[in-house]
This record gives C-alpha cells, sequence and structure tokens, in this order.
C-alpha cells in the first residue's frame, strides 16, 4: 500500500477514478433525493403488504443499508439476490428492483418472474433490461445517470430506494432531515478528504489498521 499521503502516487494506481467517486457520494445522494421529488408512485402502491428489495453484488447494498435504517417499519422489507422469487410475493408486494448495469442476469430473472405474480413494481437502473421490462410492466422507473462501477454509485442506488420508502410513509425522514444529513457528511468529508495528512485523519488511520489486522490474520491462516 502506497503512502496514504502521497496523492499522486494514489492517482496513478486508482485507473477507474473510485476516488472521485467517493467524494461525490454526498452530492450523488443529494441529486438522486431531489430527482424523486418529482418522481410520481401509483397510490395503490401504499397498500403492499411486504416489500422485496432485490439486487446482487453493488447494487444490492442500497437495498441492504436502507432495509437496518426501517428496522421499526410495520411492514416487513426483505432484501433478495436470486434468479428466483420468494414463494410469498403476490399482487399485495411491493418489488423494488436494483440493477445498475440493467443487465444483471439473476436479477432480471427475478424481475420477470415477479412481473408475473405483483405489478406494484419500481426498477432503477442506468438502462439495460431493466428499463425495457419497466416499460412492458409499466411500472415506475427511475434511471440513474453516472458513469462509474456499481458500487461507486452507492449515493444514488441506496437513496433512490431510501427516496421510495419515504413517499410511501414507510419512512419518516423530511426534506429538511435529509438534507441536515447531506450538511454532516460534506462536513465530515472535509475532515477525511484525501488531502488530510494521516495523522488527523481518522478514514486513513482506520485503512491502515485494517491493514494491519488483515496481514496479522493472513498469517495466522497459513
Amino acid at each position: 500500500m502506497p503512502s496514504l499521503d502521497n496523492i499522486a502516487e494514489i492517482q496513478r494506481l486508482d485507473n477507474d477514478n473510485i476516488l472521485r467517486n467517493i467524494q461525490e457520494f454526498p452530492d450523488q445522494c443529494e441529486r438522486c433525493f431531489k430527482d424523486f421529488q418529482k418522481f410520481a408512485l401509483p397510490s395503490n402502491y401504499i397498500q403492499a403488504k411486504n416489500i422485496v428489495l432485490a439486487g446482487i453484488g453493488g447494487s444490492g447494498i442500497g437495498g441492504a443499508l436502507v432495509k437496518n435504517l426501517a428496522i421499526t417499519s410495520k411492514i416487513p422489507i426483505f432484501t433478495w439476490a436470486d434468479y428466483d422469487i420468494p414463494g410469498f410475493i403476490s399482487r399485495d408486494s411491493l418489488v423494488i428492483v436494483s440493477s445498475y448495469s440493467g443487465n444483471t442476469e439473476e436479477t432480471v430473472s427475478f424481475l420477470k418472474k415477479a412481473g408475473q405474480r405483483t405489478r406494484k413494481i419500481v426498477t432503477i437502473s442506468s438502462g439495460g433490461e431493466i428499463e425495457s421490462l419497466s416499460r412492458t410492466f409499466r411500472n415506475p422507473h427511475y434511471k440513474i445517470g453516472y458513469g462509474s462501477e456499481p458500487r461507486a454509485a452507492l449515493g444514488f442506488l441506496m437513496t433512490s430506494i431510501l427516496a421510495i420508502l419515504i413517499k410511501l410513509d414507510i419512512l419518516e425522514i423530511s426534506s429538511d432531515d435529509f438534507q441536515e444529513a447531506i450538511v454532516m457528511l460534506k462536513g465530515l468529508q472535509k475532515k477525511i478528504d484525501v488531502d488530510i495528512p494521516q495523522g488527523n485523519n481518522q478514514a486513513k488511520i482506520l485503512a491502515q489498521k485494517l491493514k494491519r489486522d488483515l496481514k496479522s490474520l493472513a498469517q495466522k491462516l497459513l
């Protein structure tokens, strides 16, 4: 691992520009939340008896995070990452499908099967077959306009699901609450950004600790 204070070396190794994506996380969240102020959901979606958040890999992380935020929900919320669908999905189920590329094999298969059971569907992708299927099922679709790896678009993948649950009154988070969270994120970013020296940067300190712990674990396993 290069020195975490050597910005030039980090940029040389960061071929996918993941650092920029991380730095843009607060802006991703803010932009997505604004998009959903104009995003309409059918009124009958609020009558759902359970919710399934479908997504796999980097596209599924957002759903897992939001599920933990909604632990007090009176409506059961499940995450799902498989080709098939859970047996309990019915016309009373709300299905939210996330695939950043829109072509994730497992997620496409899931959506095709879920569409035969319920019409309460919301899809999230940057395009691909998921967007095409959304037209087939005539469900609301949120198109992510951002170029990166799925894991680097977490702000969009998480906030889109968060915003849907807010619109359905499953999560009680106001626009002011959300904006306050964005302000806090941007404030934190200034304290842990790449140009802050390691001695005063909790993110870099944690990264070095994880490196030492993983090295120690590997030595014990060998």
